[in-house]
């Protein structure tokens, strides 16, 4: 249809959990599963952090807890 786009990887996808086995590592896989699920956190090249599922993100002074802000409408 006019309106489909169809895009192949030529890989063998192991499952569809992001989190576990050679998934978890390989950049091939790691870029299939980033182009169909929000990430919670990005990187960028240069290995800084982008906002995603999490708007922000940060320690308290002592580092006992971590307080998260979620993107709105998630």
């Amino acid at each position: 249809a006019a309106d489909e786009l169809t895009i192949a990887y030529n890989v063998n996808l192991p499952s569809w959990d992001p989190t576990t086995g050679p998934s978890a590592v390989n950049p091939t896989i790691q870029g299939l599963y980033q182009s169909v699920f929000d990430q919670i956190i990005g990187q960028k090249p240069d290995l800084s952090f982008t906002p995603g599922l999490l708007t922000e993100w940060g320690w308290n002074d002592d580092r006992t807890k971590v307080t998260m802000t979620v993107r709105e409408g998630v």
